[in-house]
């Protein structure tokens, strides 16, 4: 049975809910993942990237993970644009994913 922790976030701008970004840890293999989603019209202003860099340092430094995984959209440029920004390797494409 895997053992998860989740924690939720909502980026707010102004009062208004504009973005959202979860970390999960997968204490099984000492691994998390993060997922996120950000308003089209918020979008690049370094908003998603800093929440996701926070995150990984929260990973790394209070859960003591050894990898974190951003699964994102093949054709989402933008998405993809964050850990790459963020020093993140590319490791491939998940078998048979439905473009995310």
């Amino acid at each position: 049975m895997k053992k998860k922790n989740s924690l939720q976030f909502g980026l707010w701008l102004d009062e208004q809910l504009v973005g959202r970004c979860r970390l999960t840890r997968d204490e099984n293999s000492s691994s998390a993942d993060i997922g996120y989603w950000l308003s089209k019209y918020h979008q690049g202003h370094g908003l998603m990237t800093a929440a996701v860099k926070d995150l990984v340092q929260f990973a790394f430094e209070v859960w003591n993970v050894r990898r974190v995984e951003i699964h994102c959209g093949v054709n989402n440029l933008k998405s993809r644009a964050i850990p790459e920004k963020l020093g993140f390797t590319n490791e491939g494409i998940l078998p048979n994913d439905p473009g995310i």
